[in-house]
């Protein structure tokens, strides 16, 4: 998150001129086949339910939505109607539901669901994520390749979600992914913390590691993480030259806990211009970590 609009276009496959996202608004919501939805009153509860509470307290934050006298505005929001009246018989399921027109092109709905909390304080939490890529391949016939909305991804749907009821972010403070059920993300997190010999998920305040570690890399590569890393790149413009310098490892307060993860986001220090064979390796998704060795970094996909 160093790099400037224009370089960080690079990391793009295909490369961009410019990493700035073309979504800014409910109208490209609407567009692109998505609906709000009414999120149940359980999990608009950041106490009983998702038992963070203590944790938003601690960082002196809200720990209650709006519906419940706090800050947080939850929000539903599906690529189809997840509220349908089927007239009597239920909610029309989403293989039943209409296509919707962009430009000369139909596109059916995947039935993809995305909820979460925005503080306009600075922070976006996570709470249920499931992508188009996703929710496409349980339609009947799929929903894949050229069917799936250019409008898809979650950074996408948060940032013109904020933009059209809280309006325009200038800066950020926290991410946070709750009761993370994505495999990979998992499985990264239990390596990290049996090497440091922690064999248990760490109740809050957790465990932090910088993103210049190891650890915080890795973490910061899982797919719980890659849409935020993608909300601050593609909104340079807004919210200025951000990063995500440390992730805490934490698990939630119920009974049946579940890891989750809390990104803390701060300016970007200002670095010096790189040498031309670095910037070179930069744009070919490499970077020298040693005299004679190399790492792949981090692709930015998606893959919840």
């Amino acid at each position: 998150m160093h790099d400037s609009d224009a370089d960080a276009g690079i990391l793009f496959t295909p490369v961009r001129a410019s990493a700035e996202s073309e979504f800014n608004s409910a109208a490209s919501l609407a567009t692109w086949g998505w609906k709000d939805f009414k999120v149940s009153p359980i999990s608009i509860d950041y106490q009983k339910h998702w038992a963070i509470d203590h944790v938003l307290k601690a960082l002196g934050l809200s720990d209650k939505s709006v519906a419940l006298g706090g800050t947080i505005q939850v929000h539903g929001v599906s690529h189809g109607d997840e509220d349908l009246d089927g007239g009597g018989f239920g909610n029309v399921p989403y293989d039943e539901q209409a296509a919707y027109i962009v430009g000369e092109k139909s596109y059916r709905v995947s039935g993809s669901e995305y909820t979460f909390g925005i503080d306009p304080a600075g922070v976006l939490i996570a709470m249920d994520r499931k992508s188009p890529r996703f929710a496409g391949q349980e339609r009947y016939p799929k929903v894949e390749g050229d069917q799936l909305p250019k409008l898809q991804s979650f950074s996408d749907v948060a940032w013109s979600k904020w933009v059209s009821t809280a309006g325009k972010p200038t800066t950020m403070r926290y991410f946070l992914s709750l009761a993370i059920g994505n495999f990979e993300t998992r499985s990264v997190i239990g390596k990290i913390l049996n090497d440091a010999r922690n064999t248990w998920q760490p109740a809050w305040p957790g465990v932090t590691f910088s993103t210049d570690t190891p650890q915080g890399a890795a973490l910061l590569g899982t797919p719980n993480a890659l849409a935020f890393s993608y909300f601050l790149i593609q909104h340079k413009s807004g919210l200025g030259n951000l990063r995500i310098s440390k992730v805490t490892i934490f698990k939630d307060g119920r009974r049946f806990a579940d890891p989750c993860l809390l990104f803390h986001v701060e300016a970007a220090p200002v670095l010096p211009k790189e040498p031309e064979k670095a910037r070179s390796l930069e744009a070919q998704g490499l970077k020298q970590t040693s005299v004679n060795s190399y790492v792949r970094r981090h692709d930015l996909r998606a893959k919840l």
